[in-house]
């Protein structure tokens, strides 16, 4: 039976409102909700595909997972420990002067604070430059171990990034995380892998000033970085001190050079051709052992490839856009409204595909395609490089049940031009 003296408390999760009722402290069941909220939107951006029911279920194992691992570090007794009614672990905690009592999922396990300057372990790994608390900072990792990586630092790690170049995406890895939540591991870290490493705590609300650029002459070498696909993001060491001649130094058209400058957190760039009131990328404030990334213009191909000619069949990925929202929330993605011209200049229609800006124009079929429809590359878009292929179809429900027939990866065959 409820118990009719408890307040009711109206809540959001994801889009939806619920009346809670219970005699805790509102905003204790607001934060509350306001976790799970968030727990479900990270799984939903993880299990594309999934419908809601799914993503709710992964979402409660994600929180049973951290509760489990808290648990299971930090024994019960009387004197640390309180268990309440409501089926929660509650620890007392001291700071400031104060004392109180704290629910355990909140806490994290730590091993001292993390003032930045403590001597790190010998692991072989990379010490890389230490970042204001909440910022970022970037190297060459020098291990394919993660966990060795972090081990390294003198600052406490809460994420570490790697850049695809060829499928323009990031893999993570996020200490203490269930496993289905990382992407990152020795399978693809290298010693040559430049990662991006977040420093944990929040970050100072403060300004700062962009660093000044000493006169100094051209040092070093401009290094030619990977290739990226048309459009596309790179990454590499400068391998000089001038962003000038590391833009005139790569193969590819050049449209910014940017570098993030740790102490600061500025992201300072470079465009070519820009007035010089755009620039903030200056010689000097850029080093020879700098990480910078490039966005790119044109790529021409590599030396010795191919466009694929009619008959080939090759690798590619999928997914899906279209005009009009359907029924099906997991769908739904960036909310749809693609209902208008495409880059050819023709109105979307069945059969339409964005693609690559190389292979507009080409005409495709997908092996296992339920619909067994010929495509064809009339529109592009930012984020589809490769030999990805993005179909589009009227509706969302439609779309995703397309996917989920077709997977998000198998092989196309190119077919002759009409």
């Amino acid at each position: 039976m409820a118990d009719e003296t408890a307040g009711v408390v109206m809540v959001e999760v994801c889009g939806r409102r619920y009346s809670i009722r219970s005699d805790l402290d509102d905003n204790y069941v607001t934060e509350l909700a306001r976790y799970v909220d968030r727990k479900i939107r990270v799984t939903a951006k993880h299990a594309q595909g999934a419908d809601s029911l799914q993503v709710a279920v992964l979402a409660a194992l994600n929180i049973s997972d951290e509760y489990f691992r808290y648990r299971n570090r930090q024994p019960a007794s009387p004197d640390n420990v309180q268990r309440q009614a409501d089926e929660l672990t509650w620890e007392r905690v001291a700071g400031d002067g104060r004392q109180g009592w704290v629910a355990a999922l909140y806490l994290k396990a730590v091993d001292g604070e993390d003032n930045g300057d403590t001597t790190a372990p010998t692991t072989g790994a990379r010490l890389l430059p230490v970042p204001p608390r909440g910022g970022l900072t970037l190297g060459i990792a020098d291990t394919s171990d993660v966990e060795a990586l972090i081990a390294a630092q003198t600052f406490r790690v809460s994420s570490v990034w790697l850049y695809r170049i060829a499928t323009q995406d990031y893999l993570r890895y996020i200490p203490n995380a269930p496993a289905m939540v990382n992407t990152l591991d020795s399978s693809s870290l290298t010693p040559e892998s430049i990662v991006m490493l977040r420093r944990s705590g929040e970050r100072a609300d403060q300004s700062v000033e962009r660093p000044a650029a000493p006169d100094e002459a051209v040092r070093g070498t401009p290094n030619v970085l990977p290739s990226p696909p048309s459009e596309g993001l790179t990454v590499g060491i400068s391998g000089t001190n001038d962003p000038v001649a590391l833009a005139d130094a790569q193969p590819f058209e050049v449209r910014m050079v940017a570098f993030l400058h740790v102490p600061t957190q500025l992201q300072l760039v470079y465009i070519p051709g820009a007035p010089a009131f755009v620039q903030s990328l200056a010689r000097g404030v850029l080093e020879p052992d700098s990480v910078v990334w490039m966005r790119a213009g044109s790529v021409p191909p590599a030396p010795g490839s191919t466009p694929p000619t009619s008959g080939t069949v090759v690798d590619a990925t999928f997914s899906y856009f279209y005009c009009n929202q359907g029924t099906i929330e997991a769908g739904i993605g960036d909310g749809g409204g693609w209902c208008g011209a495409m880059a050819n200049g023709q109105i979307v229609y069945a059969g339409a595909a964005a693609c690559a800006r190389e292979n507009l124009g080409q005409r495709f079929r997908i092996l296992g395609d339920p619909l067994d429809r010929t495509y064809t590359c009339a529109d592009t878009g930012s984020a589809v490089h490769g030999n990805h292929r993005d179909i589009w179809f009227d509706n969302s429900d439609d779309g995703l049940n397309w996917v989920r027939q077709v997977g998000e990866s198998g092989r196309i065959e190119i077919l002759p031009e009409e």
